[in-house]
Parts: C-alpha cells; sequence; structure tokens
C-alpha cells in the first residue's frame, strides 16, 4: 500500500499539490475553514487545467473541509504528517497528537509549533543526533515486532511515542528562520 501524507490545516493547500507532484504518495488536505478548503480545491483543478499537475498526480491529491478531530477525518494508512498549528490551541494540539499517535502507519510528523508529547525534546544541529534517533527507532521497531509476534498481533496497530528527532530552520513567506520540528514514531 502507497504511503499517505496529510496536511493538517492544509490552508489552500500548496503542500498537497508539492507531494502529489514529487511523491507517489497519496496527499490528503484538511482544512477546517469552508472557505480555504474550497479555494484550495479550485487551486487544484486549476494545476491540471494548466498542465502544472497531471491527471495521475491530481487522483493522488485530496482537499477537503474537515476536522481533523472527527473519526474518520485522517486516513488510517497515513505515514507522515504536517502540522500547520501556530495558531492553534493547546487543547488542539493536544487532540490532533492524540489522533496521529494512534495511525497505525504512521512514521513522521512534521510542525511549525512544538506538539505537545512527553519525550524529552533533542535539538538536531547535526547528523549525530539524527542518526542514534535512527538507530533507537530501529531497535524499538524491532522489540516492538519481537513482542507483536510472540504476542500473534502486528505492532502497527500499537499507539507509538512521537519523539522530536529534528528541528530544522526553514524559510516561509513570513518569515526566513520559521522552526520546523520533526517528531518520529516510536512503538
Amino acid at each position: 500500500m502507497c504511503a499517505c501524507s496529510v496536511d493538517v490545516g492544509s490552508g489552500v493547500g500548496k503542500a498537497v499539490v508539492a507531494v502529489a507532484m514529487i511523491t507517489p504518495a497519496r496527499a490528503v488536505g484538511l482544512e477546517i475553514v469552508a472557505e480555504r478548503a474550497e479555494r484550495a480545491a479550485a487551486g487544484l483543478a486549476e494545476a491540471v487545467d494548466r498542465g502544472l499537475l497531471s491527471k495521475a498526480e491530481a487522483a493522488r491529491a485530496e482537499v477537503r473541509q474537515a476536522d481533523a478531530l472527527l473519526p474518520d477525518a485522517i486516513p488510517l494508512n497515513t505515514s507522515y504528517a504536517y502540522v500547520s498549528n501556530l495558531c492553534f490551541s493547546d487543547e488542539l494540539n493536544r487532540g490532533i497528537v492524540a489522533v496521529l499517535r494512534s495511525l497505525p502507519r504512521l512514521r513522521c510528523v512534521a510542525s511549525l509549533a512544538e506538539l505537545p508529547q512527553g519525550p524529552v525534546a533533542v535539538e538536531d544541529d547535526g547528523a549525530q543526533v539524527e542518526a542514534q534517533a535512527h538507530a533507537e527507532e530501529a531497535e524499538a521497531e524491532a522489540e516492538a515486532q519481537a513482542q507483536a509476534e510472540a504476542e500473534g498481533s502486528s505492532h502497527a496497530s500499537a499507539t507509538c511515542k512521537l519523539r522530536l528527532v529534528r528541528t530544522l530552520r526553514v524559510p516561509m513567506s513570513w518569515d526566513d528562520q520559521t522552526r520546523l520540528y520533526i517528531q518520529c514514531c516510536l512503538r
């Protein structure tokens, strides 16, 4: 099954279009504001009309008005999520984290504001911490797999623990040094 990328707070859908253009993943944008969701859908159609997005790419892209906290709003096969959460309340961030952590195939989440989570945050300015995080993730996944096999169940259904593995500085339209927090799932 192909990976699914979800953009929570997708606005006019730019990230959804970009994912569809450069990856084979299904890209789903969730925007709670009706006007923005409608503009995103119109933008997606316009990208196809102008030849900027092929019909095959557009078939993998979807932008919809939805509340990410409602059941089935975020596809169960989501592997990667982007959360544009600078204006989200703490309560909304906690709710989104709870939903994301329950997704059986979730691998990593990128967010513009730190997500509320228990693990110790690790800021990464080099490859050493990232390599260590990947090694720890692989070790934890192997342990979970062994435990799941012993119990006769799939480890993919276990709730994950998000661990901050990297903080990047990325240019955005409003700031040249916006932080992007990358958290990956440990099961």
